[in-house]
C-alpha cells in the first residue's frame, strides 16, 4: 500500500479562500473518470445546524473540483455525508451558505449525492463489523489491526444498554468507501473539517485497503489551530 502526503498548507484564516483555490488546482491532476468528491460534512446537534467555516471551505473546494470536472467532461460525482442521527424532523436541508456556493458555481442541488450516517452504520454493522470480527463479538470493543502500519483501530463498541455492537466513525467512513467503490468509482476524494469527524488520521483509508478496497483514496483534512489553519492532503492506494 502507498500512503503519502501530497500537499500541506499552513495559512491564516484571512487567506483561506486563496489557499482553497490553490488546493483545487493541486488536487485536479488526481481527478479522473470515476471520481467521487465528498465535502462539507458538519455536525448537527439537537436538531441545530452548526456549520463551521472550515466545513464550508471543504464543501466549496469539493464543488469547485466537481465544476471543473464537468467543464472537462470527466465523469465525477459530488457527494455529501449527512449527520442525520440528530435531525429532529428527519428531513435534511442544505444550509444557506452551501446553497449559495452551489448557485455561484451553477451546480444544481439535484447533482449532490447523499450518504446518510444512519444507513452507513446499518451496513457497516451487517457487513464490516461481522467481517472483521468473524462473527465472534465477546469483548466490549472491536479493534482492527493494520499490521503493515502497526496501528490498532477501533471499529465498534458494545452499547451499554442494548448490549449490541455499534459501529464507530471509522467503520462508517470505511463503509462509505466500499459503497463508493460499489457505485463504480475509481477515486474517492474526501475533503473534511477535522473537527466534524471523530475518525481521523486516515484510519478509513487504512482499514479500507487492508480489507481489499481497490479505489485510490485522497483524504484532505482542514485543521484549525490557535492562530492558523493547516490543510493536509494525503494519497492512499
Amino acid at each position: 500500500m502507498i500512503n503519502q502526503i501530497i500537499k500541506k498548507y499552513r495559512v491564516r484564516r484571512e487567506r483561506l479562500d486563496e489557499t482553497t483555490a490553490r488546493l483545487v488546482k493541486d488536487l485536479w491532476p488526481h481527478v479522473i473518470d470515476g471520481t467521487i468528491i465528498n465535502g462539507g460534512n458538519f455536525q448537527i446537534r439537537d436538531g441545530i445546524y452548526r456549520t463551521h467555516y472550515l466545513a464550508t471551505a471543504s464543501f466549496k473546494a469539493a464543488v469547485l473540483l466537481f465544476k471543473r470536472a464537468k467543464s472537462k467532461n470527466k465523469k465525477a460525482t459530488l457527494s455529501f455525508l449527512i449527520d442525520n442521527f440528530s435531525i429532529r424532523d428527519k428531513v435534511f436541508k442544505i444550509p444557506k451558505e452551501y446553497l449559495k456556493i452551489l448557485k455561484e458555481n451553477h451546480i444544481s442541488l439535484k447533482a449532490v449525492f447523499y450518504f446518510k450516517e444512519s444507513q452507513l452504520r446499518n451496513r457497516a454493522g451487517r457487513h464490516l463489523v461481522k467481517r472483521i470480527s468473524g462473527g465472534k463479538l465477546k469483548a466490549k470493543n472491536l479493534f482492527y489491526e493494520v499490521a503493515h502500519f502497526f496501528r490498532k483501530i477501533e471499529i465498534a463498541r458494545k452499547h451499554k444498554t442494548l448490549k449490541v455492537f455499534t459501529p464507530l466513525g471509522t467503520a462508517l467512513l470505511t463503509q462509505q468507501l466500499f459503497d463508493s467503490e460499489k457505485l463504480g468509482n475509481k477515486v474517492a476524494m474526501n475533503l473534511m473539517h477535522e473537527g466534524s469527524y471523530v475518525s481521523k488520521n486516515n484510519a478509513n483509508a487504512l482499514v479500507y485497503h487492508s480489507l481489499g478496497g481497490k479505489m485510490t483514496v485522497i483524504n484532505v483534512y482542514f485543521k484549525e489551530r490557535a492562530d492558523h489553519i493547516i490543510i493536509e492532503a494525503s494519497l492512499h492506494k
